[in-house]
């Protein structure tokens, strides 16, 4: 079996406005880093390996995320450092992002595609599910192609 490990980034994040996908893929690191403790340590080093960039790329990507509060860097006694994400100042700033400037649902691009994931998304998953438990198989292997005729 192969381990593979894989990030996953938030939509929320995906849809923040101004920043470079650099820096959205690197704020989806550090809030997965971040989970057990509420923050992360990791050096520039590590997040440049890690994502495959350069140490300069994550040093603006940084910058760029800590002008616009989406996290807090506090440093620590000698070079130690502390990388707080800001859940409340994304998930706010994302939701608006959906939204036009009377606070009304849009119905731009963004508000249909956002729309058209969450009925494919509950059909996908209401027709999975009942293929599943209503399956004669007793393993827990499905072909997709199956799955995909059903939806």
């Amino acid at each position: 079996m192969v381990n593979t490990s894989f990030l996953a980034i938030p939509y929320d994040i995906f849809n923040l406005e101004g920043l470079t996908l650099s820096a959205k893929v690197l704020l989806a690191e550090i809030f997965s880093l971040s989970k057990l403790e509420g923050y992360c340590y990791a050096s520039n080093e590590y997040l440049a390996e890690r994502l495959n960039v350069s140490s300069k790329t994550v040093k603006n990507s940084l910058r760029q995320l800590k002008s616009c509060n989406y996290i807090t860097i506090k440093l620590a006694k000698g070079s130690e450092r502390s990388i707080y994400p800001n859940p409340s100042k994304i998930f706010t700033s994302a939701g608006k992002n959906l939204h036009t400037a009377e606070g009304k649902k849009g119905t731009g691009s963004r508000a249909k595609i956002t729309h058209n994931n969450i009925i494919y998304n509950t059909n996908y998953n209401n027709n999975y599910k009942e293929h599943r438990f209503n399956s004669n198989t007793t393993d827990a292997s499905y072909d997709l192609a199956e799955l995909e005729k059903i939806v």
